[in-house]
């Protein structure tokens, strides 16, 4: 086991059929076998539910989001060491495969019900091994009441500081609800296009491809189109996205950079807070790309 040991490794691909009846293969990714032990030995400690704190330096005039974390005094030396040389290698060793997305699974066969607690001390361990910087991982609750009244969330980028996330289905929504939507960047800029002209539209992506310094008024400028959607996007970009049913332990990997994603209406609501788990994170060179252009959130 070793830092330079990638956290996640290929095992085979997923096609996808979209709706015009074309396919879409991406490779599929899981832990990697020499990281399995240490997720292992972590479940086995039990550990307690994360508890979350608010983001200090995140404040809109929607509020500031809450972030989860991980009490470490409840794991033994070795494990929490274990988990902090798999943080280290998430910052040091890039998994985002080309192309930007990758399907999961098998990521809860080990951690059942601690996974949510396994992705919050993955993330502290990497923020840990950049040095302390605190954007450069989150793990953010997805809000219960996220997306359109009908449970739906229209395409997007999650737009935190860091590039990189990282979704875990652990309760996925019955009957197909709540499916993924995924869209690459180009297929959305050529409806961005369509709908807001080439200048705003031309904007927008310099927003969502991070070739500005990132701001907190991003994600308001680039997708508040969604509470009032007079261009009809909303049903377009659907239309025209992969629609994925993923099941318990599946997931995706996408660099939010060049690829949206989305959800599909979701009736039965239930627990919405553990339905997903989400962690953004920077690698140590999509961090430096972000230092590189400087701004106040690094």
């Amino acid at each position: 086991m070793s830092d330079s040991t990638p956290v996640l490794v290929l095992t085979g691909e997923r096609t996808v059929e979209r709706n015009d009846g074309s396919t879409v293969t991406h490779p599929v990714m899981t832990w990697h076998p020499q990281w399995r032990p240490v997720l292992t030995a972590f479940a086995a400690c039990s550990p307690p539910a994360t508890t979350t704190r608010l983001v200090d330096w995140y404040v809109t005039a929607d509020g500031t989001p809450p972030i989860e974390v991980f009490d470490w005094n409840s794991l033994p030396g070795d494990v929490a060491d274990g988990m902090r040389a798999m943080g280290a290698s998430l910052w040091h060793v890039p998994v985002i495969p080309e192309g930007g997305f990758a399907h999961l699974t098998g990521m809860t066969q080990l951690l059942g019900r601690h996974t949510s607690a396994a992705l919050t001390a993955l993330g502290e361990a990497l923020i840990e091994a950049s040095g302390g910087r605190q954007t450069t991982a989150m793990k953010v609750p997805i809000g219960a009441n996220a997306g359109l009244p009908d449970g739906s969330f229209p395409v997007h980028v999650d737009d935190w500081p860091a590039r990189n996330l990282l979704n875990v289905f652990t309760k996925p929504a019955p009957d197909k609800q709540g499916a993924t939507l995924v869209l690459p960047l180009p297929d959305y800029e050529r409806l961005a296009v369509a709908a807001f002209g080439p200048a705003q539209a031309a904007e927008m992506m310099r927003r969502i491809r991070r070739e500005v310094p990132w701001d907190l008024l991003h994600y308001e400028q680039s997708f508040g189109w969604h509470e009032n959607d007079e261009w009809d996007l909303i049903r377009a970009t659907t239309e025209a996205s992969m629609v994925i049913v993923y099941g318990e332990g599946e997931g995706y990997l996408v660099d939010d950079s060049t690829v949206l994603h989305g959800r599909t209406v979701v009736v039965e609501r239930g627990d919405r807070l553990n339905r997903l788990h989400r962690l953004t994170f920077d690698n140590e060179q999509s961090y430096l790309l972000r230092a590189a252009m400087g701004g106040e959130y690094l």
